[in-house]
């Protein structure tokens, strides 16, 4: 009987780790076929010049009105070089340029003091801090500035970053991003710190090189 349960716990151990394997290649990652110990540098690049090329962060009072929206025609920054497998990509120091407007026109000035953008395969965005600053409201965080309103974004993760093949590309897709947290100040946005930031159009291409050589770049679910 004894021996019966030891055989049985190991065969029970065996699968178990098994599935363990099993669940691993079954994680999201980014690859670069063919990289093996070389490493893919990685650029991030408008999807064209319409509406999806565009970045736009709406906010508004707990009760739902008023609500402030900015539009930045492009994100830009540098992503880390990746080997032929990752799990996730950071963008250093993102900035959203072009052309940015608020909701009346008038223009916007988003200023990123100290904060990266980590994107999972998985569909995470976390912001976090650069080295040595604080991505936090009231330290170094993200700012939009318009004549009439100031938001803070700061340290958070975010779910719902979708990512489509196109090519030997990646599409990164920030529609309908929810519950983002921020802090806004001025006369039309007296709202404080809520959560209630809503992303409603962002899309970005990455590109991958090696060598000086555009070279393929998949997403895996």
């Amino acid at each position: 009987m004894i021996r019966n349960l030891k055989v049985l716990l190991a065969a029970a151990l065996c699968l178990c780790s098994l599935g363990a394997v099993a669940s691993a290649s079954q994680a999201a990652e980014f690859t670069a076929p063919g990289a093996g110990a070389a490493e893919t540098e990685l650029k991030l690049l408008p999807d064209g010049t319409g509406k999806t090329a565009h970045w736009v962060f709406d906010i508004s009072a707990i009760s739902g009105s008023p609500s402030i929206s900015t539009t930045c025609s492009q994100i830009g920054g540098t992503l880390h070089s990746v080997p032929s497998v990752a799990t996730s990509v950071t963008l250093t120091k993102p900035s959203f340029g072009g052309t940015c407007t608020d909701s009346t026109g008038q223009t916007a000035t988003v200023t990123n003091h100290g904060c990266h953008f980590t994107f999972t395969a998985s569909g995470l965005l976390h912001i976090i801090s650069d080295a040595g600053k604080e991505c936090k409201h009231g330290k170094q965080p993200i700012t939009i500035v318009t004549p009439t309103c100031t938001v803070e974004i700061g340290e958070q993760t975010i779910n719902g970053i979708k990512y489509h093949n196109v090519g030997t590309t990646v599409t990164v897709e920030a529609i309908n991003l929810t519950n983002i947290k921020y802090n806004a100040k001025g006369s039309s946005c007296d709202f404080g710190t809520t959560e209630n930031g809503v992303y409603t159009t962002g899309t970005a291409i990455v590109e991958g090189r090696r060598s000086g050589a555009e070279v393929e770049i998949k997403w895996d679910a």
